[in-house]
C-alpha cells in the first residue's frame, strides 16, 4: 500500500467557510487513491435460510463446514437448541444439518436441512434438499419450486466459471454469527416459555 504523506497537504484553517478552503489543486484525489485504501469486508452476520428461487448458490464441499444439530423454527426464525433443552422441546427441536452456502453475489448463509427423525424416515422435502446440496458442492445451482409437481426443480450452470469465495473463517464462527441472540440454552428462553405456556 502506498504511504499517505500528510505533510504534502495544505490544511485549511476555517472549515469550509472561505474560498481558499476549496483550493482544488490541494484537495483533489491523487490518481493512486485506491492504493491508499486498505479495505477489508468484515463478516458480521450470517443468515439461516433456504436459497431463494432466483439465487445461484454453492455449498461448501468440506465436511468441516457442515454440522448436525437440533434446530427449532419459530415464527419464521431459526433457533439453535442446546442438547440439554432438546428433550423439553420434543419434535419441535428437529435434527438438522447446517450446510455452509454462498450465493453468486458472495453472501454467506447456512442452509438448514432436516435429518431423519427418531423413526428413521426422511421428510420428502428434506431428502430432496440433501440431493440438491450434494449437487451444489460441485456446480452453481438454482433451486425453484414447481407448484404443479409439488417439488423443487434444480438447474445447474456449467458456464459460471467463478470460483465460490467462501469466507476464510472457521465454521464455529459462522455458526456463532448465525445464531447470535437465537440460541435456546435455558428453560427461561422466551420461545421455551411460549411453547410450554409459561410466558408471563
Amino acid at each position: 500500500m502506498t504511504d499517505f504523506n500528510i505533510e504534502n497537504i495544505t490544511v485549511p484553517e476555517t472549515n469550509g467557510s472561505t474560498a481558499s478552503d476549496f483550493d482544488l489543486a490541494s484537495i483533489a484525489l491523487p490518481q493512486n487513491y485506491q492504493d491508499m485504501m486498505d479495505v477489508q469486508t468484515v463478516l458480521t452476520k450470517v443468515s439461516v435460510r433456504k436459497p431463494n428461487k432466483h439465487e445461484w448458490f454453492r455449498i461448501h464441499p468440506s465436511e468441516g463446514y457442515r454440522f448436525a444439530t437440533r434446530i427449532l423454527k419459530f415464527e419464521n426464525e431459526f433457533y439453535f437448541v442446546h442438547p440439554t433443552m432438546a428433550p423439553l422441546l420434543g419434535e419441535d427441536a428437529a435434527p438438522t444439518m447446517l450446510y455452509t452456502a454462498i450465493n453468486s453475489h458472495g453472501a454467506v448463509f447456512l442452509f438448514p436441512v432436516k435429518l431423519p427423525g427418531a423413526d428413521g424416515t426422511w421428510d420428502d422435502f428434506a431428502q430432496n434438499y440433501q440431493r440438491i446440496c450434494k449437487i451444489a458442492m460441485d456446480k452453481w445451482t438454482l433451486m425453484s419450486w414447481n407448484k404443479h409437481l409439488r417439488q423443487h426443480e434444480v438447474k445447474t450452470a456449467d458456464n459460471i466459471t467463478r470460483v465460490p469465495a467462501f469466507p476464510d473463517r472457521p465454521f464455529p464462527e459462522l455458526v456463532q454469527l448465525a445464531f447470535a441472540g437465537a440460541a435456546i440454552t435455558t428453560p427461561e428462553h422466551h420461545v421455551m416459555k411460549h411453547l410450554q405456556g409459561t410466558m408471563e
